[in-house]
Order: C-alpha cells, then structure tokens, then sequence
C-alpha cells in the first residue's frame, strides 16, 4: 500500500530521536493530536518495518563488533608516541594517521607557566592519555571465541537434582 508523505515524514522524523511525539509534530501532525497519532503510527506495520530496517542497517554487526574489540587488544601506546632521540612526545596526528584516535578513553592536557631564573617565563605541557582497556577486551574475545568458559563446580555428598527449563516455558 505504502506510507503518505507525512507518514514517510513521522518516519524519518522518528529516526532522528526516537521521540514520536516530536516526530509527529515535525511531520505536520496538530500538536493537539500529535501524541495519539504518534502510537497509531508507531503500530503500523510499515512504519515498523521501516524503523526496523533502520536499525538493522545502522546496527553493528558481530564481525564489526569483534574487530572493534580486536582492535582495542592490539592497541599499543606506541601508536601515541613519538620517540626521537633520548625523549618522547605524544603524537595524536600520528595516532589519527594510523587510525588509532578510537582507542582513547580519556586525554588530559595541562599547561604550566614556571618563572626561570632569568625571569623568562617557560611553558610546559603534560599530557596524559589512557586507553581503553587491553585487558578487559582480550577477556571479551576469548569468551567469544569460546576460550574463557564461566563454569560452577557443584559437590554434594548425596543425591542432587537439576531441573532445567526455559525462562518462556509455563511454570508447572
């Protein structure tokens, strides 16, 4: 049958924040009657359809999860570093070069003035940057490739009984 332009409008309007109501109203909905006429929208297989197909194409896949982890376990702070001579620096154009920006979880940067004895001022900047966790990501990947198993060891001296049923199954 397909959507109507304002329907095809409430959907992209919807997209962008999730907010139906709003999405209504930008999509030339009454505000009076933009509330209701958002849940019927929200109910119509179309629309549905298009919210999930949305989703699904902007949605990480498995493999792109997995690289993404893969990364965070391969990344080294030499990849922020500059080392030349007897000194370093932190180098981020080196790091956005090599594509390894994503790895930072926090960056601090504070500048000092410090009167010299000559009475020059001198400046310094320290740097502190940590990146997401190595260690927490490589747990990640070897439980998904099936290397770290969580296991509980159960000893009884008597009989024992393990029932198992599905969260969805009817209680008996």
């Amino acid at each position: 049958m397909g959507l109507t332009r304002k329907q095809a409008n409430f959907l992209s309007e919807y997209l962008t924040d999730f907010n139906a109501t709003q999405a209504a109203i930008r999509a030339g909905y009454s505000v009076k009657s933009a509330n209701p006429i958002s849940q019927k929208l929200l109910k119509n297989p179309e629309i549905q359809a298009g919210i999930s197909q949305k989703i699904a194409e902007k949605a990480m896949k498995s493999d792109e999860i997995l690289q993404e982890i893969a990364d965070i376990a391969r990344g080294s702070m030499g990849d922020f570093l500059d080392i030349s001579s007897m000194a370093f620096h932190v180098d981020l154009n080196r790091a956005k070069e090599l594509g390894k920006l994503h790895l930072i979880k926090k960056i601090k940067q504070r500048t000092t003035l410090k009167q010299g004895k000559d009475g020059d001022e001198e400046e310094f900047t320290n740097i502190e940057i940590e990146l997401i966790d190595k260690l927490d990501a490589l747990k990640t990947l070897a439980k998904a490739q099936g290397l770290l198993i969580d296991r509980q060891e159960i000893r009884s001296s008597g009989p024992v009984e393990i029932v198992i049923r599905r969260i969805d199954a009817p209680k008996p």
